[in-house]
């Protein structure tokens, strides 16, 4: 089993604004994952990464995904589609070099 760092995004599909107690609570709830959160303002968006243990990427990322929703809705965030989703292996994470901000 090796440890996984998972990242979806949500997107708006027309539904209310989301609201800031709310992505406090999604927060909370994510935090014994080591989790972050995000949200776009251009696009009504939020993204959150978390990291767990899983026999394969794939399985990483369903189990996030399950995760992630399942608490999104519990903190009271809109149930937006999934758009986007990543998963790197931790230990491949760690190794790669923090570039500086793009100046475009």
């Amino acid at each position: 089993m090796d440890w996984w760092s998972v990242t979806i995004e949500a997107q708006t599909d027309g539904q209310a604004p989301m609201d800031d107690e709310a992505l406090e609570k999604f927060l909370d709830l994510i935090e014994p994952y080591d989790g972050s959160v995000g949200v776009g303002t251009e696009l009504p968006t939020w993204d959150a990464t978390i990291s767990l243990e899983a026999d394969s990427a794939a399985d990483g990322l369903t189990e996030a995904v399950r995760i992630l929703t399942v608490l999104a809705a519990d903190a009271g965030l809109p149930v937006w589609p999934v758009v986007r989703a990543e998963v790197i292996r931790a230990d491949v994470r760690d190794d790669r070099p923090i570039l500086p901000p793009s100046r475009e």
